[in-house]
This record gives structure tokens, sequence and C-alpha cells, in this order.
């Protein structure tokens, strides 16, 4: 598996960057090595995240547990 220098958040389909531009890095915690940089999530990140979920769930509630 190949680690990416940074990675977004995964709203509606995409792996977008935080509206912050910021990140955080991300450890091996057998190592300390750096990995990775992680995006923050802003207030702006969730909301953008719960309207893509609620208008996920239409579609998807038109579904059985079984499809």
């Amino acid at each position: 598996m190949k680690i990416r220098e940074r990675y977004g958040h995964l709203i509606n389909g995409r792996m977008v960057v935080s509206s912050d531009m910021s990140f955080v890095p991300d450890y091996n915690p057998a190592t300390g090595e750096r990995l990775s940089l992680i995006a923050c999530g802003t207030k702006e990140d969730v909301d953008s995240a719960a309207l893509a979920a609620a208008m996920a769930a239409k579609s998807f509630g038109r579904y059985s547990n079984t499809e």
C-alpha cells in the first residue's frame, strides 16, 4: 500500500482539502516515523460533509438492505 504525502476529507465521493488548508502530521506509532499529513476539519468541512450525507441518504433510502 502506497502512503500519500497528504490526505484530505472524503466528501461527496471526492477527496477535498480542509477549507482552511490546515494539516496535522500522522506518525507510525511503532517507529515514530512521520507517514503523512492529514487535513484538519473545520465547521465548514463538517457542514459540507453533513449536507453531502443527507443528500446521499435520500437516494440510498430507496434501496432495501439486501440490495
